[in-house]
């Protein structure tokens, strides 16, 4: 604890110079293999950094003008939108919006639910992540028509991006404009964010990005998925340090939004939010001193490389691996391991057993069959598809493959062994 006070007080101090910042970066880089970062650094209202460092997966370098998606940083910026347009956040959003759901409680989900997360809509619930994309907020909402809650409305917080994405589509209706321009006009201009934009699908924004796989960066396609309203938006390095200012200006509906979770998330004496798209991935934190944005063209993992390097900037620590990649080690390892079992086991073949004790020899591949519902599972409830889990983690899924593929080899040469003479 002293020892975190102490990195802490420094991260505080003017010691920290922009030269000071960017070594960390680079040692940040150098240490993980991470191939470039776009990063933000304020001191109140000074700047103190904003540039980029490396390259993304085309090989361009990046820089502080460089375009990069922030993902669901983009929820603290659709959050001050809907305080914009002057709705009543306790009022049930049904009575703005034609919006309904399975389960009629949806009738008593207001927009403070919806900002908050505690509406009672859920991943668990609507599975977005494994569900063909809508491609706009409206038909999004229209979608919902055949989904169920998770729990009551304002119950228990459960992280769901459709929430902000409802409540995007409740700006449109309630201005009669698109949610861009009202973004734009009420949140980017006064912000004086020039360079900052928000697009609904994917394949709006170029992006070159990385998927983790054993402690290395592999160039990757982002799917072409529904964003809108809630992960979105791109920036730059420029304009997100203009964004953290803008924060630390403050203001009644700026401090609402730290104060009562709206696209932030409250962390002592400090406010942040992350933001993962399938290659890239985004973090911004926010003190009375000290601001913090990364976005790193690597996608999401158990720990990002952008949430871990925007806290090594904040707090003043040393650079470390991401909690991903020593999971990917591990799991290299058990499938080396499992392929060395499985050839053990196609040479002991020939020993005669009764067949129920090789019947357990298929389990992988249910393992296999059904990984996309045992990770939504551990990770409550954000089921996705195969080809996006893939992207997410394949050290995983390259695990269970091995492990599927062993199991059978060695059940049919055992079935051979017994029956095949």
């Amino acid at each position: 604890m002293k020892t975190t006070a102490i990195a802490l007080a420094l991260a505080l101090t003017p010691v920290a110079t922009p030269a000071d910042l960017a070594g960390s970066v680079e040692r940040y880089l150098d240490h993980t293999g991470l191939p470039g970062a776009v990063v933000a650094v304020t001191r109140g209202t000074e700047v103190v950094l904003a540039r980029g460092f490396g390259h993304d997966a085309s090989g361009a370098p990046l820089t502080a003008a460089s375009e990069v998606p922030i993902a669901s940083l983009s929820k603290s910026f659709t959050a001050l939108a809907v305080l914009s347009a002057g709705i009543d956040l306790d009022r049930p959003v049904s009575q703005y919006l034609d919006f309904r759901m399975a389960d009629p409680a949806a009738e008593r989900i207001t927009t403070r639910q919806l900002l908050t997360h505690t509406s009672g809509m859920a991943d668990s619930a609507y599975p977005e992540l494994a569900l063909d994309s809508p491609r706009s907020l409206s038909e999004l909402v229209t979608r919902l028509r055949d989904a169920p809650l998770a729990d009551e409305p304002g119950g228990q917080v459960r992280y769901h991006n459709p929430n902000y994405q409802v409540a995007a589509r409740l700006v449109e209706v309630v201005t009669g404009r698109p949610f861009a321009d009202v973004l734009r006009d009420n949140v980017l201009t006064p912000a004086g964010m020039d360079s900052t934009r928000t697009v609904d699908m994917a394949s709006e924004l170029d992006l070159h990005g990385h998927v983790r796989a054993y402690g290395v960066a592999v160039p990757a396609d982002e799917p072409d998925w529904f964003l809108g309203g809630s992960h979105g938006m791109a920036s730059t390095a420029a304009d997100l340090a203009r964004w953290l200012v803008f924060q630390a200006r403050g203001g009644e509906a700026v401090e609402r939004t730290h104060r009562e979770g709206m696209g932030w998330r409250a962390e002592g004496d400090r406010v942040s939010h992350s933001g993962d798209l399938f290659t890239y991935t985004s973090h911004q934190i926010l003190s009375a001193d000290l601001g913090v944005a990364v976005v790193a063209p690597t996608g999401v993992a158990l720990e990002s490389d952008a949430t871990l390097l925007a806290r090594t900037l904040f707090d003043g620590v040393g650079p470390r691996w991401p909690a991903g990649v020593i999971g990917d080690w591990v799991l290299g390892g058990l499938a080396l391991g499992t392929v060395g079992a499985g050839v053990v086991g196609v040479v002991r073949a020939r020993r005669p057993r009764a067949w129920w004790r090789s019947v357990w020899l298929a389990s992988p591949v249910l393992g296999l069959v059904f990984l996309t519902d045992a990770v939504g599972f551990v990770f409550g409830g954000r089921r996705i598809s195969f080809d996006r889990l893939v992207l997410s983690w394949p050290a995983l899924v390259v695990f269970a493959a091995v492990a599927a593929s062993c199991g059978v080899v060695v059940l049919g040469a055992r079935l051979r062994g017994r029956w095949g003479r």
